[in-house]
């Protein structure tokens, strides 16, 4: 079961909580399972882009082949949901943590948070804080929805 765990949070990093809490749940996980391996993936993530982000010398080898895989700084900023969320600084990037889509998520938070020059160790706390709210809300509306439908059939 472990290693099926660590299959579906490798999956996290080529997609999002998205469809990896969806896919823990059919693989058997259970919901809090699929909750622990969003928030899991989220967290490791959020380490990772911020090391990659401030990293230098063998760390831009590695930024460069991440930054093939996801938009441009000058992407992610043009959005309508990253300039409304560098207006409001630690609350903004909890917010943009909890989003399961591709404009949101840890990635786009932990690039705003560098690109506004917040305290890492904050941003650590409140980016953890928007993933859990986001892999709970996922968790709980899709445990919510399944029902609905067992309850139809």
């Amino acid at each position: 079961m472990i290693e099926l765990a660590f299959l579906i949070n490798l999956l996290h990093y080529f997609f999002n909580r998205f469809l990896v809490v969806p896919i823990s749940i059919i693989a058997g996980i259970g919901w809090w399972g699929a909750f622990l391996i969003a928030l899991a993936g989220d967290i490791i993530q959020m380490f990772l882009y911020f090391y990659i982000l401030e990293g230098a010398g063998v760390n831009k080898k590695i930024g460069k082949l991440i930054s093939k895989r996801f938009p441009t700084q000058d992407e992610v900023e043009k959005t309508n949901v990253v300039k409304k969320v560098r207006r409001m600084g630690y609350l903004g990037i909890t917010i943009l943590a909890a989003l399961p889509v591709y404009v949101g998520g840890m990635y786009s938070a932990v690039l705003v948070s560098h690109l506004m020059h917040l305290n890492r160790k904050k941003s650590y706390i409140f980016l953890s804080i928007g993933s859990m709210i986001g892999s709970a809300i996922l968790v709980i509306g899709l445990n919510v929805l399944w029902n609905f439908i067992k309850s139809l059939i």
